[in-house]
């Protein structure tokens, strides 16, 4: 969908006004859950065929949960998703205009115009050419000089015999070029401009089925805008493998359904959904705006699809320094110095790793504090997190008294001191499910060699 804008110059500045195309809705019913009885499907685009999958929803309901299972968590919107050339010292091919603002032309036979336009921030962007009218015709082409090096690629193009051609794209940052070419001229002036709308979250241009923005993780939680209220944002998920899924979604001024067995069943927002899915599935979800509420882009909605963890293991903690230790009799404890490494696992239903999960780290020794000191990491495509973390040098409240240990090829008398803390993992998306109860770490502060027996 477009938006078609027309722009009023005033004498106070420049009046933008603003419609939209309307959306079709058909009526059905089918039967999911209680909570999805006569849902009204939207209709698919005519132009992209979505993937009919089919979900056992006979072995396993959809269920609704009274409470989100998995919070909804705000992340910082990324508005420069791709790597594109842009460069402020950039020289156009042609002469620069500014955005927002009207222009006139006043078109010869056979005449070709081109007008530059920078556009630093990602953006919905509409080029346009209006009073037209007949025997004053042009053409209108929309090229982005994607590198930076003058090699022009064609967005779109418009050429209709009408009173307004229109070009509408989701521009990322970078260089952009309108060439407008005469049809015909009867020596009157037109008028062409390029309206910039910078109210765009990170995962544009998501306006169809066929760029629907692809989650990419496991765990996905989505923080995003329409910015404006003709916007849908579409969304794609494909499993990999045989496992349980999860998704919800929450906003205010929005609505949001996903696509299952051909239709588009609606999710009520704050609640959350699960369901056993097969490799090759492929979810869509769609947001738009909620019927008879006026667009803010300001207003975010969330949205969440997520692999639940089912399993936690290969939880470790260890250190690469080279150490005495404490005596044989107080091997229980795990020992480090300055280095302490960390590393978990965690797994879905099928015994697959799950990415893009949070796992923390906690720990307490007495020269950290009272507080005990929380690391994070982010679980990698296997399902696996490793980190280290580095702790200042400690007194030690604690004395062995002389011991006898087998060290580097020798039986030797030591003493050391050295500090009790606690660790333990935690999983936030697990319901803090942590790997057992607080278990203790000895930080060792001082190793001296009193006498070498052998």
């Amino acid at each position: 969908m477009n938006i078609k804008t027309i722009f009023i110059l005033m004498t106070c500045g420049v009046l933008l006004l603003s419609c939209q195309e309307g959306s079709q809705q058909v009526g059905s019913s089918i039967r999911v859950t209680d909570r999805m009885v006569d849902v009204a499907p939207a209709t698919v685009e005519e132009n992209f065929q979505l993937p009919s999958i089919s979900l056992d929803f006979d072995a396993a309901e959809v269920e609704n949960a009274d409470t989100e299972v998995h919070p909804w968590t705000r992340s910082p919107v990324n508005k420069e998703l791709h790597a594109r050339s842009y460069s402020n010292e950039y020289t156009p091919a042609c002469s620069q205009m500014e955005t927002n603002t009207i222009y006139t032309l006043a078109p010869e036979t056979d005449g070709v115009y081109c007008a530059y336009f920078d556009m630093p921030e990602n953006a919905r962007a509409d080029f346009f050419v209006y009073d037209q009218a007949d025997g004053r015709q042009m053409d209108l082409e929309v090229y982005q000089d994607i590198q930076g090096n003058y090699e022009f690629t064609q967005l779109g193009a418009s050429r209709l015999s009408s009173a307004e051609d229109s070009v509408s794209i989701y521009a990322e940052r970078g260089h952009y070029y309108m060439q407008m070419l005469t049809v015909e001229s009867d020596g009157a002036d037109v008028h062409f401009a390029v309206a910039v709308n910078t109210n765009v979250d990170g995962y544009e241009g998501n306006d169809t089925p066929a760029n629907a923005y692809d989650m990419p993780k496991d765990m996905n939680y989505i923080e995003a805008n329409l910015d404006w209220s003709g916007d849908v944002d579409y969304y794609r998920y494909t499993l990999t493998h045989n496992k349980d899924i999860a998704f919800g979604f929450s906003g205010t001024d929005q609505d949001a359904a996903v696509y299952l067995n051909a239709q588009w069943y609606v999710l009520e927002t704050g609640k959350s959904y699960s369901l056993p899915a097969k490799a090759g599935d492929v979810l869509y979800f769609r947001v738009t705006q909620k019927s008879g509420i006026e667009n803010d882009p300001a207003q975010y909605y969330h949205l969440n699809m997520v692999t639940p963890i089912k399993s936690f293991g290969n939880f470790d903690i260890d250190t690469t320094e080279t150490l005495v230790g404490l005596p044989y009799g107080m091997s229980p404890y795990i020992q480090v110095h300055n280095e302490l490494n960390w590393q978990a696992r965690l797994t879905d239903s099928a015994g697959e790793g799950v990415s893009g999960a949070t796992v923390k780290f906690l720990y307490s020794l007495p020269i950290l504090g009272e507080d005990a000191v929380v690391a994070s990491a982010i679980t990698d495509a296997n399902g696996y997190v490793k980190a280290t973390e580095i702790i200042p040098d400690c007194h030690g409240d604690y004395d062995t008294g002389e011991f006898i240990k087998y060290f580097v090829g020798h039986r030797s008398i030591w003493e050391s001191r050295y500090d009790i803390g606690l660790w333990m993992f935690a999983i936030p998306e697990a319901n803090e499910l942590s790997s057992s109860e607080p278990r203790e770490l000895a930080q060792i502060c001082r190793e001296k060699l009193i006498k070498v027996l052998d």
